[in-house]
């Protein structure tokens, strides 16, 4: 018996969990925050996670002001502190680090109108010459050179306060710009925003607060200090391990994404989201009563979210750059390419988009005869100048011949100059009802389409609540779709069966949807954010010499180029 106990008694000693007390901010939401004497927000959850994941440890959080918690690890009156950016040469009282658990994107927010459109185009010497740019004490950021340099050279004052502090002052614009974490600063600005409008005060000064550019990224680690602890490289082991089965399943990614959307909830409720977007025919248009069938879909979905949606028109190649930028949270409708993944999180699909080839019947009365693009090398095909396809048809040696726009494609047509003209279905029956309404019927489409291709929202990664907006969407957008709202909509933009049967070909059966892409001829997917895609027929309701030619000016809910403004 007492062999017994001696051996249960060891093997007790030697499977004992060993306690660790992790370090963490108190005041830096959404990461790491008290909440009415709770320890939340985004670090905590992955910190939990991380140790649940690893074996003979238990982790107890305690929450410090971040000042406290550094000078604690300087004299090694602590073991781990969680939050930290890796700095050896600065801080060299932290001994190890641990791999990074995720990563911080550091931004400048400013409220006031700098000269250049692109971040590529930024001259920190010229551009922000005499404006002063703050950053929260103790946080310590990497600046791009020439940043560096025209803070040494007082070309730019530079100035520390605490956060809350600078999010004040840039709302109060005492400083110029801040430079901060984007999602803590947005979440700042938010709750701002909210304690105002429940006071009925105005928010003008926050909403002028606009995103700049990206600083820099920054891995987050747990850093040790020189204080003893026995089993300090079983810990660190176990931790990084831990952290990189969560990055290769997707679990910190889920975790944060999944906080976020709902702390965004609590802030963003009766909210607003600002829409970059471009006109496409009557699907979308700055002429009509709430922006066009596809714009009220779009609004209505949040509406059932209790999000407004503030739209602007741009032309379509600087509508896709202010969604890329950050100019905007979102943007439509746009079809999936490589600069969509690269720039945006995407919705679910919204439209159908189909380009068919068109012909005057009078012209051609047996129709079209094809069953692949290389059938139609016997026709004189017309398209529009920058358009997906160009490239195909003049690198395939056909005969082909582009066009500046709608009205000249259409007159070509007319004028048996071409045979045939691919575009979207409703942007050329759009087109005829605008230059031609009197040959409306003279005009038929071969049913086999050139393209067939989903259309989405994109929500801008530079936009911090995009994962709230999207899903946001998504929700509402299958709501309205399952409680009529969606069918009253289509219904006030049809005038016959025929076109509710085409509506409803355009905007139902989502789930067939991107599986009906697989039907197209060939990909036209494109990088070029300047190339026509699907969607454009350069409609521009133009002027009576129905030219396209001259420059144009982009403002606030512009026309695009060429168009009257009533």
């Amino acid at each position: 018996m007492l062999r017994i106990l001696i051996f249960l008694s060891l093997f007790n000693i030697l499977h004992a969990t060993t306690t660790v007390r992790v370090y963490t901010e108190s005041d830096y939401k959404p990461y790491s925050y008290v909440d009415k004497g709770e320890l939340k927000g985004i670090h905590v959850e992955i910190v939990k996670s991380i140790f649940n994941k690893i074996q003979d440890y238990d982790v107890v959080l305690v929450p410090t002001k971040w000042e406290d918690g550094l000078k604690k690890i300087k004299n090694a009156e602590i073991f781990m502190l969680s939050n930290l950016y890796y700095r050896p040469n600065e801080r060299p009282y932290i001994l190890n680090y641990s791999n990074a658990y995720t990563t911080d994107t550091i931004t400048l927010f400013c409220n006031t109108k700098l000269p250049f459109e692109n971040e590529s185009e930024i001259d920190w010497y010229k551009d922000f010459k005499g404006l002063t740019i703050a950053q929260a004490t103790d946080f310590s950021i990497n600046l791009p050179q020439g940043l560096n340099q025209a803070i040494k050279e007082k070309k730019i004052n530079y100035t520390q306060a605490s956060h809350d502090e600078n999010i004040d002052n840039l709302i109060a614009k005492k400083i110029d710009c801040y430079v901060n974490d984007d999602i803590s600063t947005i979440a700042s600005l938010k709750y701002i925003k909210h304690q105002r409008q429940d006071n009925n005060q105005s928010t003008q000064e926050i909403d002028d607060i606009i995103y700049v550019t990206k600083i820099s990224e920054e891995g987050i680690h747990f850093g040790f200090s020189k204080k003893y602890f026995a089993k300090r490289k079983d810990l660190i082991n176990q931790i990084n391990l831990a952290i990189k089965v969560m990055h290769n399943s997707g679990e910190m990614k889920q975790i944060t994404d999944q906080y976020l959307e709902k702390f965004f909830l609590q802030d963003t409720q009766n909210d607003t989201i600002e829409a970059t977007i471009y006109a496409m025919g009557s699907f979308v248009s700055d002429k009509m009563d709430s922006y066009g069938v596809l714009a009220e879909i779009v609004t209505t979905a949040f509406a059932d979210r209790n999000i407004t949606v503030k739209y602007q028109f741009k032309e379509r190649s600087q509508a896709f750059l202010y969604n890329k930028w950050g100019r905007s949270c979102m943007s439509f409708p746009w079809t999936k390419n490589n600069d969509t993944w690269l720039y945006s999180e995407i919705s679910d699909p919204i439209m159908v988009s189909e380009v068919n080839f068109f012909y005057e019947k009078n012209q051609l009365v047996n129709g079209i005869k094809y069953d692949d693009l290389y059938d139609l090398k016997d026709y004189r095909v017309g398209g529009l100048k920058g358009a997906f396809y160009e490239k195909f048809f003049d690198g395939m040696s056909f005969d082909y011949r582009s066009y500046d726009n709608a009205y000249h494609l259409l007159k070509a047509l007319t004028l048996k100059k071409i045979d045939t003209l691919p575009m979207d279905k409703h942007l050329f029956l759009d087109a005829v009802k605008e230059y031609m309404p009197h040959k409306l019927e003279e005009f038929a489409h071969h049913e086999k389409p050139m393209v067939k291709k989903a259309n989405y929202i994109l929500f801008s990664k530079k936009c911090a609540n995009r994962h709230y907006y999207l899903q946001a969407f998504n929700q509402g957008f299958q709501n309205i779709q399952q409680d009529g709202r969606f069918d009253k909509i289509l219904e006030r933009y049809t005038t016959s069966q025929e076109e509710k049967e085409e509506f409803e070909k355009i905007f139902r059966n989502m789930e067939k949807v991107e599986a009906a892409e697989e039907s197209s001829v060939f990909d036209v997917n494109t990088t070029d954010a300047n190339a026509t895609d699907l969607n454009t027929s350069h409609l521009n309701f133009i002027d009576s010499n129905h030219t396209l030619e001259g420059n144009y000016t982009v403002e606030q809910n512009s026309t695009t180029k060429g168009e009257k403004k009533e």
